[in-house]
């Protein structure tokens, strides 16, 4: 892959969005190299160099190969963490891994792009008590919301919504139990269910199964 004007994409393999925008930036034959993080560092090899004021070197994977130089635009989607070798150790693990974020993330950082968000900027949107404030402040519906460690307060909220209860994780929780994978989505409680020890152990997020009306303008 050379030549100029590439689009660099960070994404999750299976990301059905992301699919979506590369289908489009294909319709207009722009050219694209995709990857994720996951693939950091057993099937992503990266080798880059400063020279000058910029840096220059190539992202390879076992499909293509990326100019550094060449790229014009980064859209930053939710990539995976890097995957490391089963073998090593959890210290050296973690250490990898921050390196892997300030060395890998930074260098990208470095180049002279646009980015789709900006860097900070994606990091800032994944709060959802932010996402609740900016929608309400546009004119948006927004469900009403209870974030809390009070079993009690939450037995409160549930009782004075009149309808469905909805529990939703602040951030995607994906993980492995007892050797199955698992992960938590936003579901339905039960309001009888409430108020529950589980909520006294972190700051938990329910909201009404609806949008509260509000008004435009």
């Amino acid at each position: 892959m050379t030549g100029a004007g590439h689009v660099l994409i960070l994404a999750g393999r299976f990301d059905p969005t992301c699919d979506l925008v590369v289908e489009e930036l294909n319709r207009r034959a722009v050219p694209v190299f995709r990857a994720d993080m996951a693939e950091f560092p057993l099937r992503l090899a990266l080798a880059a160099s400063l020279s000058g004021d910029r840096w220059h070197g190539t992202l390879r994977n076992d499909r293509r190969t990326l100019d550094l130089g060449s790229v014009l635009s980064v859209y930053y989607r939710r990539p995976s963490r890097p995957t490391f070798p089963e073998q090593m150790a959890a210290e050296a693990r973690k250490v990898a891994e921050t390196e892997a974020r300030w060395g890998f993330g930074g260098l990208l950082t470095a180049l002279p792009c646009r980015w789709l968000p900006p860097p900070g900027r994606a990091a800032d949107a994944e709060y959802k008590p932010l996402q609740l404030r900016v929608a309400a402040g546009v004119g948006l519906n927004v469900p009403r919301t209870l974030i809390t460690n009070d079993p009690d307060a939450a037995k409160d909220f549930a009782d004075s919504l009149g309808g469905p209860l909805v529990y939703k994780p602040f951030f995607h929780v994906r993980g492995t139990v007892r050797g199955q994978t698992a992960a938590v989505y936003a579901s339905i409680v039960d309001p009888e269910d409430l108020p529950h020890a589980d909520i006294a152990t972190t700051a938990t997020c329910s909201r009404s199964g609806y949008p509260r009306p509000t008004r435009c303008g």
